[in-house]
């Protein structure tokens, strides 16, 4: 009995230290999550305040009488930096110069109006993350499991850099507009091919005014 109290005894003290030693290692994990979570969570705010959200008119069709909206009415939504980056799961200046020169571009084409998701076509320099939220925001996305050259509204063409660095064509399907946007690194520090860090982007309190908006005349997209 007496050598089978000690058994018991040296297993629970043995199952209590292994215990204490899990929940010191889980508590060291998570003080580090919840650290990386309270950085993530601040440049994540301050992106979200230095990039206004954008409207979109939704066209379509819409219940008469549903919310007193008027039959033949169109309606118009938001969507924001924060729910670009729900939508991706992902953080970083991309992410921002992405949104930004979506923004840029559709003041451009609809002149300061709503745009319209799905009514756009779009050819970019190359594929990033970028082209990814640009494509998100206008609509001119690939399907799930469905390569960037299976969307007919989406192409990729790496001559249109040249010397300009990452570039976007963004037009309009309806009335044939077209607009050239891209960032221009150098002007922060950074060349061509040096991306700066969410932070140095934000910090540089100027990255808007990195994106120039041309406008492109006569443009053949790919699949018109």
């Amino acid at each position: 009995m007496i050598g089978l109290s000690r058994f018991r005894i040296q297993s629970a003290a043995r199952g209590l230290a292994l215990g204490l030693a899990m929940l010191g290692g889980l508590a060291g994990v998570t003080a580090s999550d919840a650290l990386a979570q309270t950085q993530r969570s601040e440049v994540l705010d301050r992106a979200d305040a230095a990039l206004e959200q954008i409207w979109f008119l939704d066209q379509g069709p819409l219940a008469p009488g549903l919310w007193g909206i008027e039959e033949g009415a169109s309606a118009t939504y938001t969507i924001s930096f924060r729910d670009v980056v729900a939508h991706f799961n992902q953080l970083n200046a991309e992410t921002v110069i992405g949104y930004a020169l979506a923004d840029k571009a559709f003041d451009a084409l609809y002149g300061g109006a709503a745009p319209v998701r799905g009514e756009m076509r779009m050819v970019a320099s190359e594929e990033t993350h970028a082209a990814d939220v640009v494509a998100y925001l206008s609509g001119a996305q690939t399907s799930a499991g469905e390569s960037v050259l299976q969307n007919p509204d989406r192409f990729i063409d790496a001559s249109l850099a040249a010397d300009k660095g990452f570039t976007i064509y963004l037009q309009r399907v309806d009335t044939g507009e077209t607009v050239a946007v891209n960032s221009d690194w150098p002007k922060l520090g950074f060349d061509a091919q040096t991306r700066p860090t969410i932070t140095q982007l934000l910090n540089s309190g100027a990255f808007k005014e990195l994106i120039t908006v041309t406008d492109v005349e006569n443009y053949k997209f790919p699949n018109s």
